[in-house]
């Protein structure tokens, strides 16, 4: 989801190009995944930067790029790519590196670098009952790390935190060697903030309580010595962001509500690119800010008045100070329950949307027809979204359904080419499908989609890794999936 750690800022010369991709993973399933391009339009997926880079601006040798006004097409066809592997990278219910699944559903995705080496990491947990279950997670960047040792589970021996364990973890930013965890995501004034550090090979570490009596902390992005945190509700009642300090010397508990009514939360993004100071949250739902099934908005950390609402009273009223509502682009579609958000090196944003959760819940969200939207960066950032990828009109039945996690990946050195990795479809009974759409910021023309995987069960977050230059770790999206409302059938897949 969107925190610092989903910020990719990549020049050109550091790329690792891919073409046609054929996976050596050897546990988990085999569908067989790369680009089948029939547009002969260079689609090499996963990162295909030599292709955009050449002529970024002009869509040369990519498929759909053309100049001028945007060109959303609402039937773009979605190339379904072949060619690469799908791991598990989750132990299987016996033990072991990888398997079958049989874990806990995980939520968060991020990308640490510990002193033991470079490991993604994921928290477990959310949508269960049981006290003390959940769970913080080391993955390899490799599927086919050794069996037995590719899994590393936080054990904190030391810290202030009471207790020690974690119950319903959902929101989750890896910072570096640190991990910043919330905890019980599930219910008012039980939240609390776990920050992980001193982290060992053996899953040792400490784990100090930041904030206590949240109120169902989703989200958490840092900016300077502050952590801002999404707290999950309605902007009537416990829906606001708080911010903590965590300065050295800080006293505990030093938290306060930063911003005031905000409805149903679910994703905060941070901006420090271009000389920005900008903190961008959505609103699942009508709310606050205007926008009867959900809005975005930016906060200009630098003018903000703390302890204030978006708007100085009630909805239809004007904004507060610091505050820009970003609303859809002239003539296109509202905000149909935007759900993840996340920038790039470039102040470029982008937003998921067709997940409802507001009016059911983190658990059993309504899945709606939905977009992927941008907000053009660059000094200036635009004050308006444009949909970058939408396959059927609003209310429609057909098309995309519930996107939700969303993870970015420079194409080019200017950030004019951006690709986006996300998921489709968030319960049982609708087809999941994870997606990757390499599009044109400055005017929403689309280049490629490709469909990577699908059939997976209520997926959730992404995270793209760019491998190394070594060719040792190719480059790869892990996602996770899980039954967010029961069960213990958790995964997080690595497609390259």
């Amino acid at each position: 989801m969107s925190s610092n750690f989903k910020k990719f800022t990549l020049a050109a010369s550091l790329v690792l190009t891919l073409g046609y991709m054929v996976g050596c993973g050897t546990r988990g399933e085999n569908t067989g995944f790369g680009d089948n391009d029939a547009n002969g339009g260079g689609g090499a997926g996963l990162g295909s930067s030599a292709a955009s880079s050449a002529a970024s601006t002009g869509g040369a040798g990519l498929t759909g790029g053309t100049a001028g006004a945007a060109t959303v097409n609402p039937s773009f066809p979605s190339t379904v790519a072949t060619g690469l592997t799908i791991s598990n990278m989750l132990p299987s219910a016996s033990g072991g590196g990888g398997g079958s699944g049989a874990s806990n559903p995980p939520t968060r995705l991020g990308m640490g670098n510990f002193a033991f080496g470079i490991r993604p990491a994921v928290v477990q947990g959310f949508g269960i009952s049981t006290l003390g279950s959940g769970r913080v997670t080391l993955l390899p960047r490799n599927p086919e790390g050794t069996a037995g040792t590719s899994n590393i589970v936080l054990a904190p021996t030391t810290g202030s935190a009471s207790p020690l364990t974690i119950t319903n973890p959902f929101g989750m930013l890896v910072d570096g060697s640190t991990i910043y965890v919330g905890d019980q995501a599930v219910g008012a004034a039980i939240g609390r903030i776990i920050r992980y550090t001193n982290i060992l090979a053996n899953g040792g570490c400490t784990a100090d309580q930041l904030a206590i009596n949240l109120n169902s902390p989703v989200d958490i992005v840092r900016d300077g010595n502050f952590l801002y945190v999404a707290e999950f509700g309605s902007s009537g009642g416990l829906g606001r962001i708080s911010r903590i300090d965590i300065s050295p010397g800080a006293a505990f508990p030093n938290v306060a509500t930063f911003v005031q009514s905000v409805n149903f939360c679910t994703s905060l993004a941070i901006d420090n690119a271009n000389g920005h100071r900008f903190l961008y949250l959505v609103e699942n739902t009508g709310g606050s800010s205007g926008g009867a099934n959900g809005s975005v908005a930016r906060i200009d950390l630098n003018t903000f008045v703390p302890n204030t609402p978006l708007l100085t009273g009630g909805v239809g009223s004007a904004a507060s100070i610091g505050v820009t509502l970003i609303p859809p682009a002239t003539g296109q579609t509202a905000y149909n329950n935007p759900f993840d958000i996340v920038t790039d090196g470039f102040s470029n944003v982008v937003i998921t949307e067709g997940v409802n959760a507001g009016g059911t819940s983190l658990l059993s969200p309504t899945a709606n027809p939905g977009a992927l939207r941008v907000i053009t960066g660059g000094v200036t950032p635009a004050t308006t979204s444009r949909v970058v990828l939408q396959n059927s009109a609003a209310g429609s039945a057909t098309g995309l359904n519930a996107l939700r996690g969303v993870h970015l990946f420079n194409e080019d050195a200017s950030g004019s080419v951006v690709s986006a990795f996300f998921t489709e479809g968030n319960t049982i009974g609708i087809t999941t499908t994870m997606r990757q759409l390499t599009f044109r910021v400055s005017d929403a023309a689309i280049f490629r989609h490709l469909q990577l995987d699908s059939g997976k069960l209520s997926p959730l977050d992404t995270l793209f890794d760019i491998g190394d230059t070594a060719g040792s770790i190719r480059a790869n999206v892990k996602y996770c999936v899980g039954s967010f409302n029961g069960g213990t059938n958790g995964q997080v897949l690595d497609v390259r």
